[in-house]
């Protein structure tokens, strides 16, 4: 019922600042590091690696919610002029993210997230689960150090691959049914068919979460760093009927901002 919503964000114009595609049957892109424009993706390292130095890893496990998963850096922690908010605001991101969604996003959150990978035993987004905040939406992961086998990496199924399993048992985003067992996935689809995201430091992720199966930061002989943010439109389930009351990242907003940037961020329709 959203019409000037839908007919302001919703029609797209030949777009030429596309450099990669989100598939609709992946639902996911990965991007080298010199893949992500501008230069960002060092500069975001280069940002992010003397804030998190200083951080008592241990001292922030006893009050984290997931101990297997801390949020060391929030939103806040960053400015307009900061290398996260620029990749997050890119034209290419955001154009590639708005043509996979077919509407032009909100930018709901940043953190940064820290995984010990210590967890012996698995548990909540340790195991395989969908997003709930709507049928579709995209969340960004770049990887901050190095990733491999042995850091509990972001793992994922294919979105197509992910509507079978959705079919075949029934699944459904409660309780304790929104959580499936490995052995529940690779009944209906191949462990081949599963994607790690890992790779040198600046390596980024584009997630349709609530399309595509994954989890994370199970147990490994190494931490693994990763910046996060998130892409939801305004007719997300978790958005109110009049969606502009629902103020994300609001120290991010300014004056001079450009148009872009205040639809970005939720302030213009």
């Amino acid at each position: 019922m959203h019409f000037r919503t839908r007919a302001q964000r919703c029609v797209f114009a030949a777009n030429n600042n596309m450099t990669f595609e989100i598939k609709d049957n992946q639902g996911y892109a990965i991007l080298r590091p010199d893949e992500v424009p501008d230069g960002l993706a060092q500069a975001v390292i280069d940002e992010v690696m003397p804030k998190i130095q200083n951080i008592d890893i241990k001292e922030f496990q006893k009050t984290a919610y997931k101990p297997y998963l801390l949020n060391i850096l929030k939103a806040t922690d960053f400015s307009r002029d900061s290398a996260v908010y620029k990749l997050a605001s890119h034209p290419r991101i955001v154009d590639s993210v708005s043509r996979y969604l077919k509407c032009y996003p909100i930018l709901t959150s940043i953190a940064v997230l820290y995984s010990p990978n210590e967890a012996k035993e698995e548990q909540g987004s340790q195991k395989y689960h969908l997003d709930h905040e709507d049928l579709r939406q995209v969340k960004a992961f770049m990887l901050i150090n190095d990733v491999d086998e042995d850091c509990g990496p972001f793992t994922f199924i294919s979105a197509e691959y992910s509507d079978a399993v959705q079919t075949k048992i029934g699944y459904k985003m409660d309780g304790d049914e929104k959580r499936v067992e490995d052995e529940g996935i690779y009944s209906i689809v191949s462990k081949e068919d599963a994607k790690s995201l890992m790779g040198p430091a600046g390596t980024l992720g584009l997630v349709d979460a609530s399309r595509c199966f994954h989890y994370g930061s199970r147990a490994g002989k190494k931490p693994r760093i990763m910046l996060t943010f998130q892409y939801l439109t305004p007719f997300a389930y978790v958005m109110p009927w009049n969606w502009r009351q629902r103020q994300f990242l609001t120290h991010l907003r300014s004056e001079d901002m450009s148009s872009r940037e205040r639809k970005l961020l939720g302030v213009d329709i």
